[in-house]
């Protein structure tokens, strides 16, 4: 006979279930402590716990667990440690068999987040552990090395600098790159520090490894929001490519837009082609003159630019882009470093057509100075109606210009100051004309013509014709001023 008091078996399996429910909650109980005294960094509680509840320090914090974090979501608790540089808490969890080895889900090991926030401390205790992990890539095929450059920039640069001593003083392979094949070298020129980059160098960086969008560190030096001149020095005293190319324009074509002189002349002592033509047929020089950028104009041309390059379709020179950008100064200078005045668009424009159409006396006044095609003539303006340079200061109608023109040279005829043949502005300056009518009546002195045909004589060999005459005392000082027109054009 059974006792009343004996329970039944549905009972017991109750109890069962309820013991084991039990079990579950005292057990997410001490893993929310284990977690808590791990984020509030109180080790003594954690000793406790590990200790003398035999608690697994490999456990997963799992999104089941609301408690957590959802950044540390399948994180351990070494993860934690690391990424927060809690040295000593991370120290006793590898004492009580933490695997150094273990990830994150983003494939991510302790070495890789302590870099991450530039604890140098942590780094080096890991590393103590397992020195192996140093070339380890995540997901995305980054590295520890890596993940030190990218928090690179924040403020405390001290400690990043340390962690990545540390890290290539462990052995790390500067040249591992991530999966878009972006390595540590790429990212230190993002930051630009040079001292980064010097010590990447120093421990054997590639210096002219490619991402997958075919850029190597030198071009990203330059095409970044703010060019660093010293991290440029320091790719290219490393030996960078300096005939690489960025959508057709070389390091140098992009050195002269975005670079002062000094990293221009930096680019040609290391073997940059001054005269490398981009896919608008432009070379570096093009692009100086073009932005009026009198310094690296010289450096250029001392390195060997052509001077006289002409870009094609137009066939405009290098001194007609000077001319149309209105800059004295520069035209100046292009004239002294060999520049030609006999040069003619693919209109017949010469640089005194141009120089005219811009009303410019000073620069009209120093083609002159260099013997200039005089009587030539352009169909620029109208395509079916050939203009001299004369002529074309007509149409504008400046007198200054057209009474400078003729003094130095500039064939007249009678025909042009008819009434039918007046452009707009002469009609509208009755003045102008009568005063061109009588400066055509008076006959200029026989000396005066006779300049004038020496120097239509001598053509484009007028400077060295003058200089031959002067070095070997042919004719005295004053005739060669007066053959040089320095009456006319100094007044």
């Amino acid at each position: 006979m059974e006792s009343e008091t004996s329970e039944s078996p549905a009972s017991l399996e109750l109890a069962s279930g309820g013991d084991e429910e039990s079990a579950v909650l005292d057990n997410e109980d001490m893993i929310k402590n284990f977690y808590l005294f791990l984020e509030d960094n109180k080790l003594e509680s954690l000793e406790d716990l590990i200790l003398y509840e035999s608690f697994d320090v490999n456990l997963i914090f799992e999104a089941k667990y609301s408690f957590v974090r959802r950044k540390y979501q399948g994180w351990r608790a070494l993860h934690i440690a690391a990424l927060h540089n809690k040295v000593k808490i991370a120290r006793f969890l590898l004492h009580e068999g933490s695997d150094v080895n273990l990830v994150t889900p983003e494939g991510d090991t302790a070495l890789h987040l302590a870099a991450k926030n530039g604890a140098a401390d942590m780094i080096s205790l890991l590393l103590e552990y397992n020195i192996f992990l140093r070339d380890r890539p995540n997901n995305q095929g980054i590295t520890a090395l890596l993940k030190a450059c990218v928090s690179y920039h924040h403020a405390f640069k001290g400690n990043y600098r340390r962690s990545v001593s540390l890290l290539l003083g462990a052995g790390c392979n500067p040249n591992i790159p991530s999966s878009s094949l972006v390595t540590p070298l790429h990212v230190a020129v993002d930051q630009g520090d040079p001292l980064l980059v010097q010590k990447l160098l120093n421990a054997g960086a590639n210096v002219n490894a490619c991402c997958e969008r075919n850029i190597c560190p030198l071009l990203r030096a330059l095409i970044i929001k703010y060019v660093n001149s010293e991290v440029l020095t320091c790719l290219l005293e490393a030996g960078a490519d300096t005939s690489v190319k960025l959508n057709s324009r070389s390091a140098l074509h992009i050195a002269v837009s975005r670079c002062d002189d000094r990293i221009v002349q930096t680019f040609l002592k290391h073997g940059a082609d001054p005269n490398s033509i981009d896919n608008v047929d432009k070379t570096p020089l093009w692009l100086a003159v073009e932005e009026d950028n009198i310094k690296v104009v010289s450096i250029l041309i001392a390195s060997g630019a052509e001077v006289n390059y002409i870009r094609q379709p137009q066939c405009l020179s290098i001194l007609s882009l000077a001319i149309t950008n209105n800059s004295y100064p520069m035209v100046k200078l292009l004239l002294e470093l060999g520049a030609s005045v006999y040069t003619e668009t693919f209109m017949w424009s010469t640089p005194l057509h141009l120089a005219v159409d811009k009303g410019n006396k000073d620069i009209i006044k120093e083609l002159m100075r260099y013997n200039c095609a005089m009587n030539t003539t352009s169909n620029a303006k109208y395509a079916l109606r050939p203009l001299t340079p004369l002529q074309l200061a007509m149409e504008t109608g400046s007198l200054e210009i057209i009474e400078l023109l003729i003094v130095c040279g500039c064939k007249v005829n009678f025909a042009w100051l008819k009434e039918h043949m007046l452009s707009p502005s002469l009609a509208r300056r009755p003045y102008v004309v009568d005063s061109l009518r009588k400066h055509m009546a008076e006959i200029p002195p026989l000396l005066h013509l006779t300049r004038l045909s020496l120097r239509e004589y001598m053509g484009p060999n007028f400077k060295q014709c003058l200089q031959y005459l002067k070095d070997e005392y042919i004719v005295p000082l004053k005739l060669i001023d007066y053959l040089s027109l320095t009456d006319v054009l100094d007044s």
